[in-house]
């Protein structure tokens, strides 16, 4: 038998008793950072998230690349659902800037209308996106000096002046190695992709090179990389620290590496991403009571001593008498249309129900959670420690 832990695991549940997750909104503009945000997703991601599975928590990035359709950017919902999930995000930022600015309004352009009924019948995606922005309450992207600022630079101010900057990190290209970078494509690829990292205009040009200027003078953190290698290393090292100042590593917990720690972690923090979401209802009320009072009657009475032992029988041809069955019911079950949210119920109530009847014992067990999640043995063996590591 395995040595019990020095500390049970009840200790860090109370450290672990909610732990919001690390999500920063990636901005960049989209034609010449495909590289690098391929890179990070493969790469960098995946070891963050692994670093915070351990402590309780998830790493999940919001990379609108994949998250924008057709109609959305079409009926010009675009800005607002960028801001929106900065917001959602907020205080986690992540910008990649080169030497392009992103889409935006031209220099001249004439100003906008409060409401998309007053836009011309000619008026551009773009117009129409700042204006439904603005009606669907970001107004400030109405005012004048903001009316030509590129998307990008509308999801820098909307997360480092707006909103709480803790936690947003800049990483500005070096340009003058993107030569060396490409020096493997032959001369017309060269040129062809320099092109993709080059000004869309003049204009252009000053407009970015004044916001990362701003960003400097505002004292926020800004890292410069030449590879998406020296980019991965530079986030990974940031956002390493973040996770450690946010959800430093348990020390009273010394098998916090181990196979229990690492099972609890992963279903709690499947749990967590699941109450999220989960809005109640008088109903889903009533149902929480109703739980509450199965759990209890089950946690409250006493146990026959017929039902933990059999009765002995000199007479070897003779069995032992079976037990009795309990005078209670010790299941229940859950039952509903997939989809319906069944486990963000759970999970709501488990929360509850453990932080209101501190002195019961709760293993929670999600399948789905981790690999190991479906097998039986697995969950047995879990139970096992953390029943031991409670009661030894």
């Amino acid at each position: 038998m395995p040595p019990p832990l020095a500390r049970s695991i009840s200790n860090v549940k109370r450290q672990f008793s909610y732990r919001q997750p690390i999500k920063p909104f990636v901005s960049s503009t989209f034609v010449d950072f495909q590289e690098e945000r391929d890179y990070l997703v493969k790469r960098i991601f995946p070891t963050l998230d692994a670093i915070c599975r351990e402590r309780g928590t998830n790493f999940t990035p919001i990379d609108l690349r994949w998250g924008i359709n057709n109609n959305q950017a079409n009926s010009g919902q675009v800005i607002k659902l960028c801001l929106d999930y900065i917001n959602r995000c907020t205080p986690f930022f992540i910008c990649l800037l080169g030497d392009r600015y992103g889409s935006h309004r031209p220099e001249a352009a004439d100003p906008l209308p409060k409401s998309v009924e007053d836009l011309p019948g000619d008026a551009s995606w773009l117009d129409k996106n700042f204006v439904v922005a603005a009606q669907g309450g970001h107004a400030w992207v109405l005012q004048e000096a903001h009316q030509t600022c590129s998307i990008t630079e509308l999801e820098i101010i909307q997360a480092s002046s707006l909103n709480d900057n803790e936690h947003c990190y800049f990483y500005f290209r070096d340009s003058t190695k993107l030569e060396e970078r490409l020096a493997d494509l032959p001369e017309d690829k060269q040129q062809e992709k320099l092109q993709e990292f080059a000004p869309e205009s003049e204009y252009a040009e000053i407009r970015v090179r004044d916001l990362k200027e701003r960003l400097i003078n505002k004292g926020l953190p800004v890292r410069y990389f030449s590879t998406v290698e020296e980019l991965g290393r530079l986030l990974l090292e940031d956002w390493t620290r973040v996770i450690d100042s946010l959800y430093p590593p348990v020390d009273e917990f010394l098998d916090v590496g181990g196979e229990l720690f690492r099972q609890w972690a992963a279903h709690e923090s499947f749990a967590e991403t699941r109450r999220r979401i989960f809005v109640s209802t008088p109903e889903l009320g009533n149902l929480n009571d109703q739980l509450d009072e199965h759990a209890l009657s089950g946690a409250t009475q006493p146990l026959e001593d017929d039902f933990l032992t059999r009765t002995r029988c000199s007479d070897k041809n003779l069995r032992s008498r079976p037990p009795s069955e309990p005078s209670y019911k010790s299941i229940v079950m859950l039952v509903g249309e997939r989809g319906c949210g069944k486990t963000a119920m759970v999970a709501n109530w488990v929360k509850s129900f453990a932080s209101s009847t501190a002195d019961i014992v709760v293993v929670s067990h999600y399948v789905g959670a981790s690999a190991e999640s479906t097998d039986v043995g697995s969950f047995l063996r879990r139970c096992t420690h953390e029943l031991r590591n409670e009661f030894t």
